[in-house]
């Protein structure tokens, strides 16, 4: 199938309309899992705070297929307890009021950090596939993050923008 002069255009709009993240099913207090949990809608982040996404996504990938980075690279990624709390906010914006107010666990509330983290620093879907393989929770090696740009285009072209479900 070649494209239109149009589909270029049309691509790029229906991705500037993709405006949030979906998480569906999270259980909470308020929520139970036995009601079917409660859908969120984590919004995209700001320039600044997606270039420091993005940043960080970068970093990990360069750990993880053990390409040499700084000391203070390293430092990165051992956050502290306040910086934690700062990288939840960068993922989940003010979904994260949301979902603390609602009563979600820290698991949780963790698994759906690391799931926005994924969506924005590489591909919505790359995120539902770690999902899916339990990455996320950490009861899976991720094995399969793409190591560059191209590689992450190419991992989500072409595939629809079905909803995984990260937080079970």
């Amino acid at each position: 199938m070649t494209d239109t002069p149009q589909q270029p255009l049309d691509d790029f709009l229906g991705f500037l309309d993709d405006d949030r993240l979906e998480i569906p099913h999270v259980p909470s207090k308020k929520h139970p899992k036995s009601e079917g949990g409660k859908t969120y809608y984590v919004e995209q982040p700001d320039a600044e705070t997606g270039s420091r996404i993005a940043a960080l996504g970068q970093l990990l990938v360069k750990v993880q297929n053990k390409v040499e980075v700084s000391e203070r690279d390293v430092q990165r990624l051992h956050m502290t307890d306040g910086e934690e709390r700062d990288f939840q906010r960068d993922c989940l914006g003010d979904t994260l009021d949301e979902m603390i107010a609602d009563g979600v666990n820290f698991q949780t509330l963790k698994v759906a950090t690391n799931y926005a983290f994924v969506a924005f620093a590489f591909t919505e879907d790359q995120a539902q596939n770690l999902a899916r393989r339990g990455a996320l929770t950490g009861k899976a090696v991720p094995s399969e993050v793409p190591s560059n740009r191209a590689e992450r285009r190419g991992a989500s072209k072409g595939k629809g923008k079905g909803k995984g479900n990260p937080a079970k």
